[in-house]
Protein backbone atom coordinates (compact mmCIF):
# COMPACT_ATOMS: atom_id res chain seq x y z
CA UNK A 1 0.00 0.00 0.00
CA UNK A 2 1.14 3.44 -0.54
CA UNK A 3 -0.51 6.93 -0.07
CA UNK A 4 -0.96 9.98 2.22
CA UNK A 5 -2.12 9.52 6.01
CA UNK A 6 -5.88 9.95 5.30
CA UNK A 7 -5.76 8.31 1.84
CA UNK A 8 -7.86 5.41 2.79
CA UNK A 9 -5.05 2.42 2.62
CA UNK A 10 -6.27 0.18 5.31
CA UNK A 11 -10.01 1.26 4.54
CA UNK A 12 -9.22 -0.81 1.23
CA UNK A 13 -6.64 -3.15 2.45
CA UNK A 14 -8.81 -4.59 5.15
CA UNK A 15 -11.59 -5.32 2.86
CA UNK A 16 -9.20 -6.84 -0.02
CA UNK A 17 -7.57 -9.07 2.74
CA UNK A 18 -10.48 -10.11 4.56
CA UNK A 19 -12.39 -10.92 1.04
CA UNK A 20 -9.59 -12.59 -0.79
CA UNK A 21 -7.94 -14.07 2.31
CA UNK A 22 -4.82 -12.13 2.07
CA UNK A 23 -2.47 -11.92 5.37
CA UNK A 24 -2.38 -8.35 6.43
CA UNK A 25 0.16 -6.47 8.01
CA UNK A 26 -1.17 -3.51 9.44
CA UNK A 27 1.15 -0.31 10.96
CA UNK A 28 -1.90 1.57 12.67
CA UNK A 29 -3.18 -1.77 14.10
CA UNK A 30 0.89 -1.94 15.61
CA UNK A 31 0.99 0.77 16.34
CA UNK A 32 -2.35 0.81 18.32
CA UNK A 33 -1.29 -2.33 20.29
CA UNK A 34 2.53 -0.74 21.31
CA UNK A 35 1.78 2.77 21.76
CA UNK A 36 -1.54 4.24 23.17
CA UNK A 37 -1.73 7.65 22.62
CA UNK A 38 1.48 7.15 20.13
CA UNK A 39 3.58 10.26 19.58
CA UNK A 40 4.81 9.47 16.29
CA UNK A 41 8.31 9.97 16.66
CA UNK A 42 11.30 8.61 14.45
CA UNK A 43 11.92 5.70 16.92
CA UNK A 44 8.48 4.71 17.30
CA UNK A 45 7.70 4.20 13.62
CA UNK A 46 11.19 2.41 13.23
CA UNK A 47 9.88 -0.18 15.83
CA UNK A 48 6.52 -0.31 14.25
CA UNK A 49 8.21 -0.87 10.65
CA UNK A 50 10.90 -3.19 12.19
CA UNK A 51 7.80 -5.28 13.71
CA UNK A 52 6.28 -5.16 10.00
CA UNK A 53 8.99 -6.99 8.66
CA UNK A 54 9.46 -9.37 10.57
CA UNK A 55 5.54 -10.47 10.53
CA UNK A 56 6.28 -10.02 6.72
CA UNK A 57 9.35 -12.16 6.52
CA UNK A 58 7.32 -14.90 8.72
CA UNK A 59 4.43 -14.13 6.43
CA UNK A 60 6.41 -15.37 3.48
CA UNK A 61 6.90 -18.80 4.78
CA UNK A 62 3.45 -19.13 4.50
CA UNK A 63 3.41 -18.42 0.56
CA UNK A 64 0.17 -16.81 0.95
CA UNK A 65 -0.57 -13.49 -0.27
CA UNK A 66 0.07 -10.27 1.69
CA UNK A 67 -0.81 -6.90 1.80
CA UNK A 68 2.00 -4.64 3.65
CA UNK A 69 -0.48 -1.69 5.02
CA UNK A 70 1.80 1.07 6.11
CA UNK A 71 2.56 4.64 4.25
CA UNK A 72 5.37 3.44 2.40
CA UNK A 73 6.59 6.73 1.05
CA UNK A 74 10.35 6.14 0.93
CA UNK A 75 11.64 4.45 -2.14
CA UNK A 76 14.65 2.41 -0.94
CA UNK A 77 12.71 0.96 1.60
CA UNK A 78 9.81 -0.21 -0.94
CA UNK A 79 12.70 -1.36 -3.46
CA UNK A 80 14.27 -3.19 0.01
CA UNK A 81 10.35 -5.02 0.39
CA UNK A 82 10.53 -5.67 -3.15
CA UNK A 83 13.48 -7.21 -3.58
CA UNK A 84 13.28 -9.38 -0.01
CA UNK A 85 9.45 -10.71 -1.64
CA UNK A 86 10.91 -11.53 -4.94
CA UNK A 87 13.61 -13.60 -3.30
CA UNK A 88 10.98 -15.63 -1.84
CA UNK A 89 9.21 -16.38 -5.24
CA UNK A 90 6.48 -13.56 -4.42
CA UNK A 91 5.88 -10.81 -6.95
CA UNK A 92 4.48 -7.22 -5.93
CA UNK A 93 2.24 -4.51 -6.75
CA UNK A 94 1.82 -1.01 -5.38
CA UNK A 95 -1.70 -0.06 -4.85
CA UNK A 96 -1.74 3.69 -4.86
CA UNK A 97 -4.83 5.44 -2.87
CA UNK A 98 -5.03 8.92 -3.91
CA UNK A 99 -6.97 11.63 -2.15
CA UNK A 100 -7.04 15.28 -2.32
CA UNK A 101 -4.84 16.57 0.50
CA UNK A 102 -7.49 18.39 2.23
CA UNK A 103 -9.40 15.03 2.37
CA UNK A 104 -6.75 13.42 3.58
CA UNK A 105 -6.06 15.75 6.44
CA UNK A 106 -9.55 15.71 7.42
CA UNK A 107 -9.58 11.92 8.28
CA UNK A 108 -6.33 11.79 9.42
CA UNK A 109 -7.09 14.29 11.51
CA UNK A 110 -10.69 13.14 12.85
CA UNK A 111 -10.84 9.66 12.69
CA UNK A 112 -14.18 7.64 12.48
CA UNK A 113 -14.27 4.60 14.68
CA UNK A 114 -17.43 3.86 13.52
CA UNK A 115 -15.21 3.57 9.87
CA UNK A 116 -14.23 0.29 8.29
CA UNK A 117 -10.66 0.75 8.50
CA UNK A 118 -10.27 3.35 10.86
CA UNK A 119 -10.71 1.50 14.22
CA UNK A 120 -6.84 1.11 15.17
CA UNK A 121 -5.95 4.79 13.74
CA UNK A 122 -5.06 7.79 15.76
CA UNK A 123 -6.13 11.08 14.77
CA UNK A 124 -2.81 13.23 13.45
CA UNK A 125 -2.13 16.69 14.02
CA UNK A 126 -1.08 18.99 11.16
CA UNK A 127 2.48 18.82 11.97
CA UNK A 128 2.87 15.12 11.81
CA UNK A 129 0.57 14.89 9.11
CA UNK A 130 3.25 17.62 7.01
CA UNK A 131 6.17 15.34 8.12
CA UNK A 132 4.47 11.93 6.72
CA UNK A 133 4.04 13.86 3.56
CA UNK A 134 7.56 15.15 3.43
CA UNK A 135 8.93 11.54 2.95
CA UNK A 136 6.50 10.48 0.15
CA UNK A 137 7.86 10.12 -2.92
CA UNK A 138 5.72 8.61 -5.43
CA UNK A 139 6.55 5.39 -7.14
CA UNK A 140 9.44 5.28 -9.84
CA UNK A 141 9.75 2.30 -12.54
CA UNK A 142 7.66 0.31 -9.93
CA UNK A 143 4.45 -1.76 -10.38
CA UNK A 144 1.98 0.40 -9.58
CA UNK A 145 -1.98 0.98 -9.90
CA UNK A 146 -4.22 3.46 -8.75
CA UNK A 147 -7.45 3.28 -6.80
CA UNK A 148 -9.72 6.64 -5.48
CA UNK A 149 -9.57 6.81 -2.21
CA UNK A 150 -13.02 8.52 -2.68
CA UNK A 151 -14.68 5.36 -4.18
CA UNK A 152 -16.26 2.58 -2.60
CA UNK A 153 -14.62 -0.71 -2.03
CA UNK A 154 -16.30 -2.48 -5.10
CA UNK A 155 -15.09 0.29 -7.38
CA UNK A 156 -11.27 0.04 -5.81
CA UNK A 157 -11.35 -3.83 -5.56
CA UNK A 158 -11.67 -4.05 -9.41
CA UNK A 159 -9.79 -1.19 -10.22
CA UNK A 160 -7.08 -3.85 -8.26
CA UNK A 161 -8.08 -7.33 -10.08
CA UNK A 162 -8.44 -6.14 -13.05
CA UNK A 163 -4.35 -4.99 -13.10
CA UNK A 164 -3.38 -8.39 -11.90
CA UNK A 165 -5.15 -9.92 -14.01
CA UNK A 166 -2.93 -7.66 -16.69
CA UNK A 167 0.09 -8.31 -15.19
CA UNK A 168 -0.87 -12.00 -15.40
CA UNK A 169 -0.80 -12.55 -11.88
CA UNK A 170 -4.33 -13.84 -11.28
CA UNK A 171 -6.83 -15.30 -14.24
CA UNK A 172 -8.36 -13.00 -16.05
CA UNK A 173 -12.46 -11.75 -14.44
CA UNK A 174 -14.08 -12.70 -17.61
CA UNK A 175 -17.56 -11.70 -17.45
CA UNK A 176 -18.39 -12.48 -13.67
CA UNK A 177 -16.00 -10.83 -11.05
CA UNK A 178 -18.05 -12.74 -8.69
CA UNK A 179 -16.39 -16.27 -10.49
CA UNK A 180 -12.52 -14.30 -9.67
CA UNK A 181 -12.92 -13.81 -5.99
CA UNK A 182 -12.36 -17.08 -4.83
CA UNK A 183 -10.45 -18.46 -2.03
CA UNK A 184 -6.14 -18.70 -1.84
CA UNK A 185 -5.82 -22.32 -3.35
CA UNK A 186 -2.79 -23.11 -5.61
CA UNK A 187 -3.86 -26.73 -6.52
CA UNK A 188 -4.74 -25.51 -9.91
CA UNK A 189 -3.99 -22.04 -11.57
CA UNK A 190 -6.19 -22.22 -14.31
CA UNK A 191 -9.44 -23.32 -11.58
CA UNK A 192 -9.19 -20.65 -9.22
CA UNK A 193 -9.08 -16.71 -8.76
CA UNK A 194 -6.49 -15.03 -6.54
CA UNK A 195 -3.55 -17.10 -5.45
CA UNK A 196 -4.02 -19.68 -8.36
CA UNK A 197 -1.35 -18.08 -10.03
CA UNK A 198 1.26 -16.88 -7.96
CA UNK A 199 1.48 -15.73 -4.51
CA UNK A 200 2.06 -11.73 -4.90
CA UNK A 201 2.46 -8.86 -2.03
CA UNK A 202 0.27 -5.59 -2.07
Amino acid sequence: MFGYPGSGKTHFASQFAQKHSFNHISGDRLRYELFNPPEFTESESKLVERIMDYILEQAMKTKTSIIYDANNGVRTKRRELTAAANKRGFETLIVWTQTDLNTAFMRASSRDKRRHGDRYSFNVDEQTFNKALSKIKAPDREEYVVVSGKYDFPAQELTVLKKLAKLNLIEPLGKSPSRFARSKTTANPKKHGIGGRRQFTI
